[in-house]
């Protein structure tokens, strides 16, 4: 995996509670960071709603008997 360089501002007490975590674990603060922002990210990405949850209310009466056969079709077309 390739990598980029940033510029991080923390508040003072995070810097330090990084800088203790680091030497207790004898590991980069740069790669704590790495893996505290990746499982964020993995988070949130699972906490996302698909884009076609909430669009309307059914007109159809009957789609409450189809509905996991709708579901399949529209996440068959977003791929999921």
């Amino acid at each position: 995996m390739g990598m980029r360089r940033t510029t991080l501002y923390l508040p003072e007490e995070v810097d330090l509670e990084l800088t203790r975590l680091a030497r207790k674990k004898g590991r980069p603060k740069a790669e704590l960071v790495r893996e505290a922002l990746w499982r964020y990210l993995q988070e949130e990405a699972q906490g996302q709603v698909p884009a076609w949850v909430g669009l309307g209310a059914s007109q159809d009466s009957s789609y409450i008997d189809r509905d996991e056969e709708v579901l399949a079709e529209l996440l068959a077309r977003e791929g999921a």
